[in-house]
C-alpha cells in the first residue's frame, strides 16, 4: 500500500486535500489523534497485506457530504487455525484503542512475517470517533443511537429464534454480515476487542444510575475455557500491574448485573459482537448455520478517569505481551 496517504481517494469524489480539511476537525479535547493519523499509519503495512473497504459512513459536515471508511487489514498468510483478530472502535468515545493497533504496525509485520494470520478492523465506528458518539445517531442513548456491535438478530433467543426479527441498523447489518463472511475466510482463534469505561468520567449510559465513582474495570470474555483463559488472566495482569483497580467479584457487579468472578465477566448473552465472533451457531438469512466459533474473545477495557497517553500505552503493552508471548 505504500506510505503516500492516498488511503481511500479513488473511492470518492472529494479530492485528498478537502477530505484531510475535515477529517483534521476529530474531535480531540481528550487528545485523541485525527482519523487521517490513523488511517496513514496503516498505509505503511508492506506488500504482505491487503486492505479491503468494508463500508462507507457520511456526514454532513458544511452541508458537504463527507465519506468516512471503515477498513479491514489482513495479512496475506491465510491459516486454518491462529488466526488473531484485533478490533476497536465500536464506541466512538473510546479512542484508546484505534490509536494503539494504529501504533503497532512494526508489531503487526513482524508476526505476519513469522506464519501469523491477522485480521484488524482498528475503526469500525469512524462517525463516532470523530464526534466523540457512542454510537451511530446519538452520543450516549443506545435506544436512539444504535451500536455497530448490535447482534441480536444473528444470535439465537430462549425460543430457539432469532432475539430480534430485524438488525437494528442497515450500517450494522452490512458490518456484520461482512464480519460473518470474513469468518469464513480466515476463522478467528483468538479475538480482542479493544474498548474502555468511560461511565466514571462522561455520564456513559443514560439508563445507568449506579456508583460512577467506582474506578475498577473487568474483562468481558466468550470462550469454551471459561474464566480459565490464559488471556484473559494475563491480561487481568497487565492491567494490574499497570495500577487499574480490577473489580475482582460480585453477583451484581456489573450494570447490567452479571457476575463477576476474578475481574473476569464470562460467556453471557449480550447481544454483542464479541458474542457472535464466538457463537457455534448463528441466523444468517433466517437459517440456522455453523457460526465463527472464535475459542476466545477478551473484551479489554482501561477506565477514562487517566490520562488518554497511559491508556493507549497499557493498550499496545496487552498487544505485545499477548501477541509476542
Amino acid at each position: 500500500m505504500g506510505t503516500s496517504g492516498r488511503w481511500f481517494y479513488s473511492k470518492i469524489n472529494m479530492n485528498e486535500k478537502a477530505i484531510r480539511k475535515y477529517y483534521r476537525k476529530t474531535f480531540n479535547q481528550d487528545r485523541r489523534d485525527s482519523i487521517d493519523k490513523i488511517y496513514d499509519r496503516f498505509s505503511e503495512f508492506s506488500k504482505i497485506w491487503s486492505k479491503e473497504l468494508i463500508d462507507t459512513h457520511y456526514l454532513y459536515l458544511d452541508k458537504i457530504r463527507v465519506p468516512f471508511p471503515i477498513y479491514v487489514y489482513k495479512n496475506k498468510t491465510k491459516n486454518t487455525h491462529n488466526n488473531i483478530w484485533l478490533l476497536a472502535g465500536v464506541h466512538g468515545e473510546e479512542p484508546a484503542g484505534p490509536v494503539a493497533l494504529s501504533k503497532s504496525i512494526s508489531l503487526f509485520e513482524k508476526l505476519a512475517k513469522n506464519g501469523f494470520s491477522l485480521v484488524i478492523v482498528p475503526l469500525i465506528n469512524p462517525t463516532g470517533y470523530f464526534r466523540n458518539y457512542r454510537y451511530l445517531f446519538d452520543s450516549r442513548d443506545w435506544k436512539k443511537g444504535k451500536s455497530m456491535g448490535d447482534t441480536e438478530s444473528f444470535l439465537a433467543g430462549i425460543n430457539g429464534k432469532p432475539r430480534l426479527s430485524k438488525p437494528s441498523s442497515l450500517q450494522g447489518k452490512k458490518f456484520l454480515n461482512y464480519i460473518i463472511n470474513l469468518s469464513k475466510e480466515y476463522p478467528p482463534d483468538i479475538v480482542l476487542d479493544f474498548h474502555e469505561d468511560e461511565l466514571r468520567t462522561l455520564g456513559g449510559d443514560p439508563i445507568y444510575h449506579g456508583d460512577l465513582e467506582d474506578k475498577n474495570v473487568y474483562v468481558y470474555l466468550h470462550s469454551a475455557l471459561n474464566r480459565d483463559c490464559p488471556v484473559a488472566k494475563k491480561i487481568i495482569a497487565i492491567l494490574k500491574n499497570n495500577n487499574i483497580g480490577i473489580k475482582l467479584r460480585g453477583e451484581a457487579g456489573t450494570r447490567f448485573k452479571e457476575k463477576i468472578i476474578n475481574g473476569i465477566v464470562s460467556n453471557v448473552k449480550d447481544s454483542s459482537l464479541d458474542e457472535l465472533l464466538s457463537a457455534k451457531k448463528i441466523f444468517l438469512n433466517k437459517k440456522l448455520v455453523p457460526g465463527p466459533s472464535a475459542k476466545s474473545v477478551v473484551v479489554i477495557e482501561t477506565p477514562t478517569s487517566i490520562s488518554i497517553g497511559k491508556r493507549i500505552k497499557i493498550h499496545k503493552e496487552i498487544l505485545n505481551k499477548i501477541l509476542e508471548e
